[in-house]
């Protein structure tokens, strides 16, 4: 399909603090949806670049929505620019995600609604469920991210930086500490190479000038106290037991231990109690699944995995 049509509609709806969002709106072709997928982008991304998988959806009857995080794709527009989130950006995420999926759900009250997060996104698909789980049919965490190592000292020094800097200075330094995820396919011609192996894919990424920017301070603490709150016990004890979980992961990504992270996650899960967990690991995938050479059978195993919770 073409290119325009890969953009899907965009729109913009107020968000709770009176700001507003910028979402993007996949129709499908049959007369009577079958349900709604709402995808959650990552960190340096934004929703237009999941237009294929959107389609691909669509395709099989499904109501695909997709908004741009806060300082992120055509958001930033309204934020500052690129990487400028605003204060108290991560709760105002949660919140786009939440009146995103209220807009949308007020249109089709009796579709399910399925979310979808890739890397950072999954985090907030977490978030997400903690607060408004029962409003869920199902999540998928495609790349999930692992705990961070001593994350209150990291919270620390973050907040020292940001007392000293302000929050809206470039985290220049998280350029090295992602550099080490490129080692496995050194000598690489890309530092992204640990990203996908489809070249075209590679390439379309560090040519889209909405991506590949460096994250500010300010936000990296944001998103460190996040993950903090998130993993606590007592918060992943506000998920509903029964909500259908979905975990993939690549086997040659290094973010996710190789994949071992995948089988980690859905051991802690079923030891929680969860009732309907699934892992997956790509034998040679890297990071962006759903933008790998064996994507499509990426999409067929989430189209799958849904059908048969809608079924």
């Amino acid at each position: 399909m073409s290119d325009s049509n890969r953009q899907g509609t965009q729109q913009w709806i107020a968000s709770a603090d009176d700001g507003a969002i910028c979402f993007y709106t996949w129709h499908p072709k049959a007369s009577t949806p079958c349900g709604i997928v709402q995808m959650v982008h990552g960190s340096i991304d934004h929703a237009r670049r999941y237009g294929q998988f959107a389609e691909y959806l669509a395709a099989a009857g499904y109501i695909v929505v997709a908004s741009d995080n806060r300082g992120h794709g055509n958001a930033a527009s309204i934020s500052g620019g690129l990487g400028a989130t605003g204060p108290d950006a991560w709760n105002g995420i949660v919140g786009d995600l939440d009146s995103l999926s209220r807009h949308i759900q007020d249109k089709y009250p009796s579709l399910p609604l399925y979310l979808v997060g890739h890397a950072m996104g999954t985090l907030l698909v977490l978030d997400y469920a903690q607060r408004y789980g029962d409003r869920l049919s199902g999540m998928v965490l495609s790349s999930p991210l692992p705990p961070t190592e001593n994350v209150d000292q990291v919270i620390g020094a973050l907040e020292a930086y940001v007392s000293e800097h302000g929050p809206d200075v470039p985290a220049e330094g998280i350029e090295d500490s992602i550099a080490k995820y490129n080692a496995p396919f050194e000598p690489a011609t890309s530092k992204w190479a640990w990203f996908t192996r489809d070249p075209e894919q590679l390439l379309a990424y560090e040519e889209d000038p909405q991506c590949g920017f460096v994250e500010r301070v300010g936000f990296l603490l944001e998103l460190s106290r996040a993950e903090k709150k998130i993993r606590q016990t007592e918060n992943m004890a506000k998920i509903p037991r029964g909500l259908p979980v979905l975990i993939l992961a690549g086997q040659a990504n290094p973010v996710v231990e190789f994949g071992q992270l995948a089988l980690t996650m859905k051991s802690m899960l079923e030891q929680e109690k969860f009732t309907d967990v699934t892992s997956k690991i790509y034998t040679d995938a890297r990071h962006q699944l759903l933008h790998e050479v064996n994507r499509e059978e990426v999409y067929q195993d989430i189209l799958e995995w849904i059908e048969q919770r809608a079924s």
